[in-house]
């Protein structure tokens, strides 16, 4: 609770008009499991700048963490979708024939990957 507490006081020192505001906001409260409230920071926030991975995986997060899986499944589908439209050579579920049947390639932990949220969308 003392994190959340200083996290709000340094949050206070933000310019209101930051967009960075609503992402911290909203993590905030995420973290004091607001749900409600932490989606409506985070919607906005990609209202405000536009698609991002990173916002879309904090939508699905707080649908999931109110047990509305149908809207978190679909956030989660469009993380996937871009990530295998916007970036092919990631080559997601994609299977390379070995001499003991299919392996999966891997792509190593690249900054595009980490962009994508496509580890997190697939772990939710």
């Amino acid at each position: 609770q003392d994190e959340v507490q200083l996290a709000r006081s340094f949050l206070d020192q933000c310019s209101p008009q930051a967009e960075e505001r609503q992402v911290f906001e909203g993590a905030l409260f995420w973290k004091e499991k607001r749900h409600a409230e932490a989606m409506k920071q985070f919607t906005e926030a990609m209202n405000t700048v536009g698609y991002q991975s990173n916002l879309a995986y904090n939508v699905a997060l707080c649908y999931y963490s109110t047990k509305q899986y149908g809207p978190a499944l679909k956030h989660i589908a469009e993380i996937i979708e871009r990530g295998v439209r916007d970036h092919p050579e990631l080559s997601v579920g994609a299977f390379d024939e070995g001499g003991c049947g299919l392996q999966a390639r891997s792509v190593g932990n690249t900054a595009v990957l980490r962009e994508t949220a496509l580890i997190e969308a697939f772990n939710l």
